[in-house]
């Protein structure tokens, strides 16, 4: 696996060319992103609800095993320049309508290159002071 600016290089790459991050892996942990209300042109966001149940089981499943993990539940995703995110608990209501790709793949180097951080979570990503009914770009 590909180390610092290559694999944040790497990362920016795969995310253009796909809406979220998939899985990652590096000394056997695992790093998944869950794009739980991705934007999607024409498709009302009161509808996401169905799409939904897939990755809770997922999430279930990954928690509920005795992997060393990281789940994170990116708000919409959107293209602009930027790194600036927040993050929330599980246990926390999420916040946030949106996030930059760029500050996703910014928390994932994180995540890969410090290892000890976050192991065994499962966190909101957004945009500070974003909170609403939909994103600002819709």
């Amino acid at each position: 696996m590909p180390h610092g600016r290559h694999a944040l290089a790497l990362l920016d790459q795969k995310i253009n060319q796909r809406s979220h991050l998939g899985r990652h892996l590096r000394a056997g942990r695992r790093v998944d992103v869950e794009a739980r209300k991705r934007f999607t042109p024409g498709l009302q966001h009161t509808h996401f609800a169905e799409y939904l149940p897939p990755y809770r089981k997922s999430a279930d499943l990954i928690e509920a095993s005795d992997a060393d993990y990281t789940i994170l539940r990116a708000a919409w995703l959107q293209d602009e320049d930027e790194v600036d995110y927040e993050i929330t608990s599980r246990s926390e209501p999420f916040k946030g309508t949106e996030v930059s790709r760029k500050s996703v793949a910014a928390l994932a180097v994180e995540l890969i290159e410090h290892p000890d951080r976050l192991v065994r979570a499962n966190v909101g990503v957004n945009k500070p002071n974003t909170d609403g009914d939909k994103p600002a770009f819709v």
